[in-house]
């Protein structure tokens, strides 16, 4: 039983040396096992897209057309961005060449609407409707009819520009919007062997009932005289009175827009300013020699 014992307690001893005691290497301040950590890097920032997500429902959006540059087709327009900036700045004045003055919209009107071009009298500056026949539209555009093209040492005008000055002849030439005035742009004379022609332009368009043959006198001094003539509209803005001529007879008046006669009116009622002192109303007279 000894023996048994002793044997028991040799193998406990062995036993015992061969584990070994721990020498604290694998524990932590606190005593407690060391875990293995994974091994702490920096971190770098996340990456970011500059691009913000696209929709793939949604197309990208596509850059506005740029706008019609294009000025408007109104006398009022075209003397604002046109004709007071660059063409008024030789054409003002009384020492305006050939009288054309652009300063301001009458002034344009006067002395564009149906008036003949000094130089070359097939054309009228403005001829209302249509644009090739007019020497304004043909200045601008260099047309070598219409000579030297303007406006004269500057730069040309721009395509825009032209197309606005072409369309508002074409549709018309209107000075403004229905409260235009009426007034007589120009008066000219020309005789044949039997007849003279008295032309009258317009600024607006005449209601041709408001003048009737009966509305218009001729006279020599203070006598009415009875001779034939007829009345031709060109147009609703030009007018020419046919007067035969008569032997005895060297020159004569010829006066419309009387007011105990009647009142020659616009399309849109406007009254003629007669005698031209800017003011609705008010006789013509005109003197014709023969």
């Amino acid at each position: 039983m000894k023996i048994i014992n002793c044997i028991f307690l040799m193998l406990l001893l062995l036993l015992l040396n061969g584990c070994g005691a721990g020498d604290g290497s694998l524990l932590n301040e606190n005593g407690q096992p060391i875990v293995d950590q994974p091994p702490v890097t920096e971190q770098q920032p996340p990456v970011v897209d500059e691009q913000p997500p696209v929709n793939e429902g949604t197309p990208p959006t596509e850059p506005l057309p740029p706008g019609d540059e294009n000025k408007a087709a109104t006398l009022a327009a075209l003397q604002e961005n046109i004709f007071t900036p660059i063409c008024s700045v030789c054409h003002v004045g009384a020492n305006a060449p050939f009288g054309l003055q652009f300063d301001t919209l009458d002034n344009t009107a006067k002395n564009l609407i149906n008036v003949t071009a000094v130089g070359n009298s097939e054309f009228l500056r403005v001829t209302p409707g249509n644009k090739e026949a007019s020497f304004i539209y043909l200045k601008v555009l260099g047309d070598p009819r219409a000579g030297s093209r303007m406006p004269l040492n500057q730069p040309g005008l721009s395509s825009a520009d032209i197309a606005a000055i072409g369309e508002w002849i074409d549709k018309g030439a209107l000075i403004a919007e229905n409260s235009a005035p009426l007034f007589i742009t120009q008066l000219s004379q020309q005789q044949s062997n039997d007849s003279v022609d008295i032309s009258i332009s317009f600024s607006v368009d005449v209601d041709k009932s408001t003048l009737p043959a009966e509305q218009i006198l001729l006279m020599e001094d203070d006598r009415a005289l009875s001779i034939p003539y007829q009345l031709i509209w060109q147009n609703n803005r030009l007018l020419t009175i046919r007067i035969g001529k008569q032997a005895q007879i060297s020159s004569l008046t010829l006066v419309l827009n009387q007011d105990s006669i009647g009142t020659v009116m616009g399309t849109f009622g406007q009254q003629l300013d007669g005698n031209s002192d800017g003011q609705p109303g008010g006789a013509l007279t005109y003197a014709a020699n023969f």
